[in-house]
């Protein structure tokens, strides 16, 4: 049964006035009559036409589901399922193998911003229904092999704020691994080098390019997906150390402060831990040190200024500089500038102690050597520990 409707109220109106009830109607009046009468009804063919094309044809099937007589809405209500069971599908993340291991993680399709646009498929199953007369063999969506199926493709649709989201917060910080430099590992009995090791970082853009150009697997399976990364070179490389194997010359120190003094002991040991002498040149603690403020990461502590304590930016750093000056005289090499306290200090003889002061005390020696050599200096656990060694 044809159901006729009239949506237009502009429509109604010229219905309305133009009724019929009335009596004693002109020639005129019943061409009007007629003029009307096909009007009308010619919208409400339109209209029910229009309400047909909304109907699935019977011989459309998708993702398994029989849609014929269904409207658009209803099929695409009737593939909710098939689409959460597809973009709920496992993604399997994984990185280039390294030393026979490789390394994984999965996901879920929609966690990477995808989803699958039902309503244009079903759209576009009508319309290559309806274009090219298959009636009634089935428009399906689940590559089966039956004879004059036509096979659509899923339509996928990405949200890429999402993905990058996810890329961002979720992938980057597992798969990150810093670069680790060499050093020379100064211990309380002897040291050692620590070689360099590579580092890798996620190509974060090529990424989300590639993802989203990702095509899942039709039957819901899991997808596999090679991440991209980038190698990170070190900045200080295994060679730049190799070569230091022998001690020339070595000394400790004790320190009992826990406050402000300790952080500027640790500090001042950082600043020329690993510094490199060519054979030749000269060594300048203030110049390796730099200004003691607290700009520069020092802290207020006790310092000897003539026969006082009292406090000053990067005390207790002269009790590094006084450590090196007998690890240098232990090995043998020249000194160029030292000056003692003027007060005797509580972790070394008198006598052994090497002052500094930025600005005005300088302690200074020179490489005597023959080849390069390191400075080695640690301040932890109440010990200063410097060593000189040589390639």
């Amino acid at each position: 049964m044809t159901v006729f409707n009239i949506s237009n109220s502009k429509d109604i109106n010229i219905f309305k006035k133009t009724s019929f009830a009335q009596k004693g109607i002109c020639p005129a009046g019943r061409l009007l009559k007629l003029i009307c009468t096909l009007y009308c009804f010619s919208l409400c063919v339109v209209s029910a036409k229009a309400q047909e094309e909304h109907i699935v044809p019977s011989d459309v099937v998708i993702g398994g589901q029989q849609l014929g007589g269904k409207t658009v809405d209803e099929a695409v209500k009737l593939l909710d399922s098939w689409r959460l069971a597809h973009v709920r599908a496992k993604v399997y993340l994984y990185l280039p193998a390294e030393n026979g291991t490789q390394r994984s993680w999965t996901c879920r399709l929609d966690e990477l911003g995808m989803d699958i646009d039902t309503r244009k498929m079903v759209e576009e199953a009508v319309n290559s229904a309806d274009e090219l007369d298959i009636s009634p063999s089935p428009v399906d969506i689940n590559n089966n092999s039956q004879n004059n199926t036509i096979t659509l493709p899923i339509i996928w649709i990405r949200d890429m704020e999402r993905l990058r989201a996810f890329v961002i917060n979720k992938i980057v910080p597992v798969t990150k691994i810093a670069a680790v430099n060499a050093r020379l590992d100064n211990g309380y009995r002897s040291f050692h080098l620590v070689p360099s090791r590579t580092g890798r970082q996620l190509d974060i853009e090529r990424t989300i390019s590639e993802l989203a150009e990702l095509q899942p697997n039709p039957e819901g399976q899991t997808t596999n997906f090679a991440l991209p990364v980038v190698i990170i070179q070190p900045l200080i490389p295994t060679d730049r150390f190799a070569d230091f194997k022998h001690l020339l010359g070595q000394y400790s120190t004790r320190y009992r402060e826990r406050n402000n003094r300790q952080k500027n002991i640790v500090l001042a040991c950082s600043k020329i831990n690993m510094k490199i002498l060519q054979p030749g040149e000269e060594f300048s603690y203030n110049g390796t040190v730099g200004p003691r403020s607290s700009i520069t990461g020092f802290s207020l502590a006790p310092i000897i200024l003539g026969e006082k304590h009292v406090l000053d930016y990067g005390g207790g750093i002269c009790q590094v500089s006084s450590t090196l000056y007998n690890a240098v005289m232990n090995a043998r090499l020249k000194v160029t500038r030292r000056q003692g306290h003027s007060k005797r200090v509580y972790y070394l003889p008198e006598g052994k102690d090497a002052t500094v002061s930025y600005g005005a005390i300088d302690f200074r020696f020179v490489n005597t050597t023959s080849s390069k050599i390191a400075i080695l200096a640690r301040g932890v656990a109440g010990r200063v520990v410097i060593r000189i060694v040589g390639a």
